[in-house]
């Protein structure tokens, strides 16, 4: 079949095959047939495919589609703020809602910092542990297993039928050939007891592999557990095994099977099985259920699920008291719950994609932490090193997806375990597929107060006090708590210590500035403390004080050190830095001010230390300078200013550039005059000594030769100009001009 021409009628309707094509009999391709619509309607079209085909030379294709608005992500509420009390869990609802036309693909990409932080700080990335990559393995491993003898971790290499010996302190692997129980590919569960390895493999539900550690030689065991075993545990005398739905004991002693009892969630041998201080915590592989159950008991417990699927393997960290899984849905993830708290924390894992590897836990300090490997999937190794702190944010589910004009509700947990009352700031990311807003930030503010009224006052207040004047300041009462705070003041003030409210009452997480005035006049300069005691209902402070801490001084007026002689002007301002014309005794720092007796002859500008002085027109002016001190005591110094600014010919204004202005001094109009060897387009600007434009000629076309411009001067008050000539945006010449 020859194909002689493949055509699209419509241009939003494309074929990735070309014409010309030929095929063999019997002989198909497959083609992708791509929609891109350029508006959001319905639109149609048709794929014409020509060929020497006798029956149907001509076969039409009839395409039609529908062209949607892209996703659009916001939140509801936009920024997330919770109030708990120490040790205590909150939940709230945030909603995410897709208002575009297609399909919105989201998912949570960070959390909030754990630490708390000012309210006027940044929020910080995710910091509740440390991962650091150990790099890879020999070979794509399973079934870690740490012997708590030799502190080693034992993995299964199928790919070569090795076992693999880490140790965590030299980070070297080592290998002995031929030790594998052969024919088993997928990977299980591995446990130690007593310098034995025992291995299960959800391929061979018959047998139980062991390996001793000490004479390094397989052998094997029955398992009467059935198919599907995958998940091993030990409480230092017996073995726990889990799956295909079953939960067994064995005492590799005795070999003495028991049957035990079963919980809600489904054992299926996929997912984890540790023992930690009489409880064994499973979780499922292909769910997110999560449960324990006591030994001593034989009794299981449901806890909460773990915010999504995780995969085979789970480990404990007994110092911290915490279970560990991974798992991915469309990222990875590393799972941490904590067993006292009872509730679960997400962090991202970017080193590698998870798969079926497993995880240990090394107690060993300077090397303790959650050591995983990647599995079926490569040869990823990594540790991950918890912190103490718990993350006090966590949200589920952390991936969805969110029809046209729908919504979808998450999650948030606020968990004030162990947590210091205080303010918390973070972020929820979402990462999405709209494509005006690939990442959203949604802030977080955690309020952690006591559920009764909590006060806190600054521990001091400084202030140095002038013995001439009252020093007023405010002492922050602050309520942390959530019940109302009732406060007064201990005892009877002195006389010279007053306030402008006695007690009061503040609302929960709230405040109030009391105004403390404190009268000096009868101190002797020196340092001077004092008490101020505040009776609360705060039943863990019920009185609080803070200290008055005075610096008493007599202070002194800012003095002149230098003065300034009589200024001579013309055109150019005159600029002084009054630091080297005054001082204060006292160190303190100075405010300076200028003003002139006439602004019309000498203008005075201040910044900082600064003073210019701006001749004006011809005259004379006194320029008064004044330094204030921080309790406005000052100091003054004047000087003259004159200022002669008479042009008297028409050399003083031209200049070597070659423009010149006649008659100059000029009475309403003047005439500017320059050679030019190759005319061009000049701009020409006549502005006045502030700087402001007054006369202006943009795109004169100059002449070669002699160039004369006339000027109107009629609307120009009398006083000093200056003139610029532009070409191509450079200054070629100036003059200055004065109308009489």
């Amino acid at each position: 079949l020859s194909i002689t021409a493949i055509d699209s009628d419509n241009p939003v309707f494309s074929i990735s095959e070309q014409a010309p094509l030929t095929l063999a009999p019997d002989q198909s391709i497959f083609a992708t047939i791509r929609f891109s619509p350029s508006t959001i309607s319905a639109q149609s079209g048709h794929i014409t495919i020509t060929s020497d085909d006798p029956d149907e030379a001509t076969y039409i294709i009839p395409l039609s589609g529908n062209g949607v608005g892209p996703p659009v992500a916001t939140s509801n509420p936009a920024v997330l703020t919770a109030l708990g009390s120490p040790n205590e869990a909150q939940t709230q609802d945030l909603t995410l809602i897709n208002s575009g036309g297609s399909v919105l693909k989201w998912r949570i990409l960070g959390e909030s910092n754990p630490h708390p932080l000012s309210m006027n700080e940044p929020v910080q990335p995710l910091a509740s542990g440390d991962f650091t990559s150990n790099g890879p393995t020999p070979e794509k491993l399973i079934s870690p297993a740490i012997d708590p003898t030799s502190g080693m971790i034992y993995a299964q290499g199928p790919q070569n039928g090795y076992l693999y010996v880490y140790d965590p302190y030299t980070h070297g692997w080592s290998f002995e050939s031929g030790t594998y129980l052969a024919g088993n590919l997928k990977s299980g569960g591995a446990i130690f007891l007593n310098s034995k390895m025992y291995c299960v493999y959800p391929e061979n539900r018959l047998k139980i592999g062991v390996y001793d550690a000490i004479l390094k030689d397989w052998s094997t065991i029955p398992n009467k557990l059935g198919a599907g075993t995958g998940t091993i545990t030990t409480d230092g005398t017996l073995l726990y095994l889990a799956g295909g739905g079953n939960f067994k004991s064995l005492n590799p002693a005795t070999g003495i099977w028991t049957d035990l009892s079963l919980p809600t969630i489904t054992l299926d041998g996929a997912g984890g099985l540790s023992y930690f201080n009489g409880v064994i915590y499973a979780h499922e592989g292909n769910g997110n259920g999560f449960a324990k159950y006591t030994v001593a008991t034989g009794s299981w417990e449901t806890l909460v699920p773990l915010p999504d699927k995780a995969v085979l393997g789970s480990t404990i960290d007994p110092v911290r008291k915490r279970y560990y899984a991974y798992g991915k849905n469309g990222a990875s993830y590393l799972y941490e719950y904590d067993l006292t708290a009872n509730l679960w924390n997400v962090l991202t894992i970017t080193l590698f994609e998870v798969s079926d590897g497993g995880m240990v836990y090394i107690p060993d300090t300077g090397i303790d932490g959650i050591y995983f490997i990647q599995g079926s999937l490569g040869t990823g190794f990594a540790r991950y090193e918890p912190k103490t702190e718990l993350t006090w944010l966590r949200i589920s589910p952390l991936t969805g997806e969110i029809p046209a004009s729908g919504n979808q509700t998450i999650g948030i947990n606020y968990n004030a375990y162990n947590l210091q009352t205080g303010t918390y700031k973070g972020s929820v990311q979402v990462i999405s597929n709209d494509p005006n807003r690939t990442t959203m930030d949604i802030p977080v503010t955690f309020n952690v107060a006591n559920a009764g009224a909590s006060i806190e006052v600054p521990a001091q207040i400084s202030a140095t006090v002038d013995r001439s004047t009252p020093y007023a300041a405010p002492l922050k009462i602050e309520n942390k708590g959530l019940g109302p705070l009732q406060w007064s003041f201990d005892d009877a003030l002195p006389s010279w210590l007053t306030v402008d409210k006695l007690s009061g009452t503040i609302p929960g997480l709230s405040f109030d500035n009391i105004l403390v005035t404190v009268d000096a006049s009868t101190f002797t300069p020196g340092v001077f403390n004092y008490v101020l005691e505040i009776n609360s209902n705060d039943l863990v402070n019920p009185k609080v004080s803070t200290i008055l801490n005075y610096d008493i001084v007599m202070n002194h007026s800012p003095v002149v050190t230098s003065v300034i002689p009589t200024q001579s002007l013309k055109f150019s301002a005159a600029h002084f830095s009054l630091a080297n014309n005054f001082a204060d005794p006292d160190n303190d720092p100075l405010v300076f001010s200028a003003t002139s007796s006439n602004s019309g002859i000498a203008s005075v500008d201040v910044s900082g230390s600064a003073l210019t002085v701006n001749p004006i027109s011809s005259g004379a002016a006194v320029i008064t300078v004044k330094a204030t001190d921080i309790f406005n005591q000052f100091a003054t110094l004047t000087f003259d200013a004159t200022v002669n600014q008479m042009v008297t010919g028409l050399e003083e204004v031209a200049t070597e550039t070659g423009l010149l202005a006649s008659p100059n001094p000029f009475g309403t109009n003047v005439t500017l005059r320059y050679h030019v060897e190759s005319p061009g387009l000049a701009m020409i600007l006549v502005t006045d000594i502030l700087g402001k434009i007054v006369w202006q000629a943009d795109g004169y076309q100059e002449v070669q030769g002699l160039n004369k411009i006339e000027i109107d001067g009629h609307q120009l008050a009398p006083g000093m100009y200056h003139c610029k000539l532009f070409r191509n945006g450079n200054v070629i010449s100036t003059a200055r001009l004065m109308r009489n």
